[in-house]
């Protein structure tokens, strides 16, 4: 394909601005003809008429002998004076007047008004006239505006039109120019980043492009380095499932046969609870597939809940995490009303919690636990007692998978309970806020929808 010749934006204003100049002169002339076909016509007198008629107003006068209105012919004016130099006779009046007194004393014409003078016996008349353009028709001439103002007018319009249709042409012109820029921002914003974006033929615009397909490029490189981080992660995440089934079946299995030959009261409460949270972790491994997976394919069963049985099961799991930690609960939570969530998805966001909770948490220090309704949310408010989150991690503790190398990392954890609830809270319509508070302890704030 023949590659597309480009020109400057600058050669493009250029082409606009002649165009202007040329609709002017186009102006200028149409006007021009229009005036010679007004006087060869005869619907418009040459401008010399005036200067013409004045000469044979003289003359006529000079035959009569002494001053005659009637022999003045229309298109010029008088004032006759007396040998003192007062007015007679005229039809000028105010600055015309003072024009024709002007000449008859100094001999001076004014700047538009030009004159003539005859002595009759005594008298002087002083003519009058103009180099205007007159109409033929003396009645035209009373009520028509001068033929040079509508000429002129005429003139400004003829501008204007062919101003406004050049505009709106070059306009077009360029936003047609435009047009593959403006698509190239479209395709961009449509995430199709395959097709090559195609030029322009103006040189600066080629330019814009030629940068927007390197931006183009560089999303691609970084898409794909993003889809194939995104793969790594759930290879990564289907490999930590596959492992922790086995020490679990294995702690399910062992704390089952513990159960059984128990002997006291105590050795049977620990084993039940050994196995009930080893089928909870179970359950656990089960959203950690699922979180590897497209939001899309996460599937969450919302139900009404009694709030006040809720409250009573979160203070219950949290209890039993602080009691193998060795770490005290503070618990504070208001009356509530039924709800509406996914129970086990929240309960389990809560749990991950608290457990984030105590391991940050010296034994015999507390962890407090808050939970109060605000409509249409529920909020619920972890604090530990540990050194707090660092910069980084009030910024990347919720990624899937984040581990601070710092104060905060004292067991190795995975990095999956924030970023599994993170999730949650997106879903039902809230949100997961970390924060310090004032004594430099750490603070998670779980807050999500509770209505239909």
């Amino acid at each position: 394909m023949e590659k597309r010749r480009s020109k400057s934006l600058v050669s493009l204003l250029i082409q606009y601005a002649v165009s202007l100049l040329f609709s002017v002169f186009i102006s200028l002339f149409a006007t021009s003809v229009f005036i010679i076909l007004a006087m060869n016509s005869g619907f418009v007198l040459p401008a010399n008429t005036a200067e013409y008629e004045v000469k044979q107003s003289i003359k006529n006068l000079r035959q009569a002998g002494s001053f005659d209105p009637s022999r003045i012919t229309p298109l010029c004016d008088y004032a006759v004076f007396s040998k003192d130099g007062d007015v007679i006779e005229t039809n000028l009046e105010g600055y015309s007047l003072d024009d024709a007194k002007n000449y008859y004393q100094y001999g001076i014409n004014g700047a538009k008004r030009f004159h003539e003078q005859v002595i009759l016996n005594e008298e002087t008349c002083v003519l009058q006239y103009g180099f205007n353009t007159f109409y033929s028709k003396e009645i035209l001439n009373k009520y028509l505006p001068d033929f040079q103002i509508i000429c002129g007018i005429g003139t400004i319009l003829c501008v204007l039109v062919l101003f406004i249709i050049i505009t709106i042409y070059y306009g077009k012109k360029i936003k047609k120019h435009l047009l593959p820029l403006t698509q190239s921002v479209e395709q961009l914003a449509k995430g199709d980043l395959e097709k090559p974006f195609e030029g322009s033929s103006i040189r600066e615009f080629d330019e814009v492009m030629q940068s927007m397909n390197q931006l183009r490029s560089a999303l691609k490189d970084s898409m794909i380095e993003k889809w194939q981080m995104e793969q790594d992660r759930r290879v990564q995440t289907a490999a930590l499932v596959h492992d922790i089934k086995t020490p679990i079946t294995v702690i399910s299995g062992n704390a089952e046969l513990l159960a059984e030959s128990a002997r006291t009261d105590e050795q049977i409460i620990c084993s039940n609870v050994i196995v009930k949270n080893a089928l909870l972790a179970e359950s656990y491994i089960e959203k950690l597939r699922q979180l590897s997976m497209s939001e899309d394919l996460i599937t969450y069963k919302k139900e009404i809940v009694d709030g006040n049985s809720f409250i009573n099961e979160i203070r219950k799991s949290a209890a039993e995490i602080c009691k193998i930690r060795r770490i005290n609960l503070k618990f504070k939570a208001t009356e509530l009303a039924s709800i509406y969530i996914d129970r086990e998805a929240i309960l389990r966001c809560v749990i991950n919690i608290v457990e984030n909770a105590c391991r940050f948490t010296k034994e015999e220090d507390s962890i407090t636990i808050s939970i109060k309704e605000n409509t249409p949310y529920l909020q619920i408010l972890v604090e530990d007692a540990g050194p707090g989150f660092t910069k980084e991690a009030l910024k990347h503790a919720m990624d899937l998978f984040y581990t601070e190398n710092g104060n905060r990392n004292p067991e190795g954890h995975s990095g999956i309970g924030l970023a599994y609830s993170k999730k949650v809270a997106l879903l039902h319509g809230g949100r997961l806020v970390l924060s310090n508070s004032d004594e430099g302890h750490g603070i998670v704030l779980l807050e999500i929808k509770t209505n239909k």
